[in-house]
């Protein structure tokens, strides 16, 4: 039997986030303005147990894995050329992924399979809606 454990550690220092256009305040004119800077950091984990029973063809596994995927830059503040609405605090989202899988020698063919099972957090979606008369999209995030 093996077993293989691995770590990461992801961060996103946001320095500045500006857009020129129209602001609740500004009456109609156009401005730069700053959006809200938001730092994220995340931990990563992956593990997996081979084994091979002793004197046989089989293999067999099972693993996990918990990783983050930060939102992109036009998640967050793209108007997709007035496609979409800005989400500047959107969260990151996390995806927890069982597998277990095996292989059998059958003669000379190779029988190998797998289930699995991913789990989402916080899962990113483009929302539909409608904004100052103009329906649009808005970078979301999503319960399970």
């Amino acid at each position: 039997m093996t077993a293989t454990l691995g770590t990461s550690y992801d961060w996103r220092n946001l320095r500045r986030a500006e857009e020129y256009g129209e602001t609740p305040s500004s009456n109609g004119a156009s401005v730069l303005f700053s959006y809200p800077i938001r730092d994220s950091d995340a931990w990563n984990l992956q593990g997996r147990v081979d084994w091979r029973p002793t004197d046989s063809a089989n293999k067999f596994y099972v693993s996990v894995s918990s990783r983050a995927r930060f939102p992109t830059i036009a998640e967050r503040f793209s108007s997709r050329f007035g496609g979409a609405v800005s989400s500047p605090d959107l969260k990151s989202e996390r995806a927890t992924n069982y597998e277990v899988g095996g292989e059998t020698a059958l003669g000379a063919a190779h029988l190998t399979g797998a289930v699995f099972y991913s789990h989402l957090n916080d899962t990113i979606v483009a929302f539909p809606l409608i904004y100052q008369n103009t329906p649009v999209t808005q970078s979301r995030n999503l319960g399970h």
